[in-house]
Parts: C-alpha cells; structure tokens; sequence
C-alpha cells in the first residue's frame, strides 16, 4: 500500500512538472506581446486612441529587437561561447542607442504629465529587475560555495 502512494505520488509530481514545461513553451506571437503592451501603457497612462497607434509600432520594432536579443543569448549560452570584449562594448552601444531612441519617441508622443509617470514607472521596473539579478547572483554564489 506504501508503494503504491509513493508511486502515485511520484506519477503526481512528474505530470505536473511536464505540464510546466510544456507552458513555457507556449510562447506568444509578436503581436500578442505588441498588443498586450501597449494596452498596459493604456491604463497606466491613459493614452489616447492616436497614441495607442504611434506607440504600436515602436513598441512592435523593440519587442523584435529584444527576442533577437533573446534568441542570440540562448544561441551563444547552448555553444558555451562567450562575447569578447569588443563584441560586448558593440551590443551594450547598440542596446544603449535603442534606449535613447525609444525615449525620444517616447517623449514626443506622450504629454509631459504621462512623460513623467512613463520615467517613474520604468525606473520602478528597472529597480526590480536589477534586485532580482542580485537575488539569482547571490543564489548561484550560494549554490557555487556548497
């Protein structure tokens, strides 16, 4: 009777794991993502309908260049290859050159009360993220030293 709940278990825990494996697959299509972001930009700062259609496309082109960027890291990470220094200093360039544009634009279109919560919110993000990058360094250091 012990093995059979021990195996039904194990059946249990394995069907489950599969299942959240196969989620992350399910990836979206770049419009859905598009599509999704701009309508969170929409309620959090309340754009107009005519710039909802100027940000689509910008919001599109830095999607495609982020799955790019995506697609190349796993790329790189699978062949256990590594940039070289100036490799390194042209991709950062590059992402650094996005950036500037994608502001730019960005304060073009938007008013300067939404230009404003636009900055906060995205110095919010970024926050986050760079306290979740510590979090998986400290993590990875921890399981490196056992």
């Amino acid at each position: 009777m012990k093995n059979v709940i021990g195996l039904w278990i194990v059946a249990i825990g394995l069907t489950s794991s599969i299942a959240a494996q196969d989620y992350s697959k399910n990836k979206m299509t770049l419009a859905q993502q598009t599509e999704l972001a701009v309508k969170k930009m929409t309620l959090n700062l309340d754009l107009s309908d005519a710039q909802q259609e100027k940000i689509k496309p910008i919001i599109s082109q830095r999607m495609a260049a982020r799955n790019k960027m995506i697609a190349r890291r796993k790329e790189l990470k699978a062949n256990k290859k590594r940039l070289n220094s100036e490799e390194r200093y042209l991709a950062m360039n590059a992402k650094l050159d996005q950036q500037i544009a994608f502001k730019r634009e960005m304060k073009r279109i938007l008013k300067d009360e939404q230009y404003a919560k636009f900055e906060k919110t995205a110095a919010k993000k970024m926050h986050q993220l760079r306290k979740k990058g510590k979090m998986k360094r400290r993590k990875k250091l921890q399981n490196k030293d056992k």
